[in-house]
């Protein structure tokens, strides 16, 4: 939380020509990251049902439980529904502070989601038993 924090105001002071504070964003983006307490409260049932701690709420849902370890559930579980509920609030809040359009939050906000999920796809890669 605090690392994409830092990262947003980063972008945003020093690439949009922003002036917000770090405790701005923080307090911003910490209100968009609650929604993954309801993803926590959502997919409970359904670790308590399967038994594995690999449940998605995402297009990765629709494949066989063998594929939990592949390159194509990693990036389908990068479009889980609270995944991107977290991005779009996050898009607002930031449009909210920095004071500048919601398209324009959308650009700079998905970048950065885009960036951190690829490089998180690629860790999982790289560290997983087995390597690539």
């Amino acid at each position: 939380c605090l690392i994409f924090a830092a990262l947003l105001m980063f972008v945003g002071n020093a690439l949009l020509g922003g002036t917000a504070k770090f405790m701005t964003i923080l307090s911003a983006y910490a209100w968009a990251k609650l929604i993954t307490i309801l993803g926590v409260i959502a997919k409970t049932p359904l670790i308590l049902l399967t038994g594995s701690l690999n449940v998605t709420l995402s297009p990765a849902i629709i494949l066989p439980a063998s594929a939990t370890d592949s390159l194509l559930f990693a990036v389908l579980s990068v479009f889980d529904v609270f995944h991107i509920w977290e991005a779009i609030l996050t898009c607002f809040a930031m449009a909210a502070v920095y004071k500048i359009g919601v398209q324009r939050a959308v650009g700079f906000v998905g970048t950065l989601y885009v960036i951190l999920a690829a490089v998180g796809i690629i860790l999982r890669e790289l560290f997983a038993v087995g390597g690539v």
